[in-house]
């Protein structure tokens, strides 16, 4: 799975070429610009609720300790992948 992060610098990237090129002009490239950001903010939230709620999911048979030292490890199953 792609953060969001990672999704906005791949559109970003994108759009700024087209505006290099001459494919779209400045004021385009800003209101796309802001749209992206508004869609990678919106993906960010979606995103963290569900990884909280996949870190309640896998805890509810574990102690509270336990649970707690395993968050890194439902991260990197969640997001790892896609930062090697």
């Amino acid at each position: 799975m792609k953060t969001a992060v990672e999704w906005y610098c791949e559109k970003s990237v994108v759009l700024s070429e087209d505006l290099r090129i001459g494919k779209i002009d400045f004021i385009k490239w800003f209101k796309e610009q802001a749209d992206i950001l508004k869609q990678a903010k919106k993906m960010e939230k979606e995103q963290k609720i569900k990884f909280a709620e996949n870190c309640l999911d896998k805890a509810l048979d574990l102690d509270i300790r336990t649970a707690f030292s395993n968050v890194e490890k439902y991260y990197n199953e969640t997001f790892k992948q896609q930062e090697q």
